[in-house]
């Protein structure tokens, strides 16, 4: 009998992750605005956001990464003790997001959107 919950599967560059971890999902959105996206692969990833935001090291690096991307991902390892309690993070694996016009996205986006007042 199976529980009908799905596990799950985080895949990079065609290889499953296994180990807990948090991703980082960064699109432009405007002239100089970002979306930024922050997701766990158990509770553990999703509660290691404030490690990350508060490692002045980690973020220097993150940003040296990615500062020259229009859209990117970011893979960080996250130590936990269980799937709910991260205790550390580990250095930042970063994927560019490439061959997508952002500008054009933004535009379909715009154009499919109904406005009412």
């Amino acid at each position: 009998m199976t529980s009908g919950v799905e596990k799950w599967k985080l895949i990079v560059d065609g290889s499953e992750v296994d180990s807990e971890c948090l991703l980082i999902t960064s699109l432009p959105c405007g002239n100089e605005g970002r979306i930024t996206n922050f997701a766990g692969l158990h509770g553990a990833g999703t509660r290691a956001v404030h490690r990350v935001l508060q490692n002045e090291f980690l973020l220097s690096n993150l940003y040296r990464k990615t500062r020259s991307l229009s859209g990117w991902q970011a893979l960080i390892p996250v130590t936990a003790k269980d799937h709910e309690t991260p205790l550390s993070v580990g250095e930042p694996t970063v994927v560019p997001i490439e061959g997508v016009d952002f500008d054009e996205v933004q535009n379909s986006i715009r154009v499919s959107m109904v406005f009412e007042r």
